[in-house]
């Protein structure tokens, strides 16, 4: 299944939210950067140092990819996400 940006514009903004209000640590955060790294680098994405999710995500919308990893790497995403929530009791 191909990732729009219908769902992950918003997984995302939680995503961002909850590192700027450091409910994710940074050992969290540096994990999860090395994973998306990696998909980057499976999808042969070029990028200097570090990728960005969004980018991850509206290069496989633009060029319709449908990839595992990448499906993998979003659900772990949400999944993340909620256990935030859940952890803060956030809606």
């Amino acid at each position: 299944m191909v990732i729009s940006s219908k769902e992950f514009h918003q997984v995302l903004a939680d995503y961002s939210n909850f590192i700027a209000s450091g409910k994710i640590p940074e050992a969290a955060y540096l994990q999860f950067q090395n994973q998306q790294n990696q998909v980057a680098d499976e999808l042969g994405i070029a990028y200097e140092n570090q990728i960005g999710l969004f980018e991850i995500f509206d290069y496989c919308e633009k060029n319709d990819i449908d990839n595992e990893s990448v499906n993998l790497l979003f659900s772990a995403l949400k999944y993340n996400n909620q256990n935030i929530k859940n952890l803060y009791g956030l809606k």
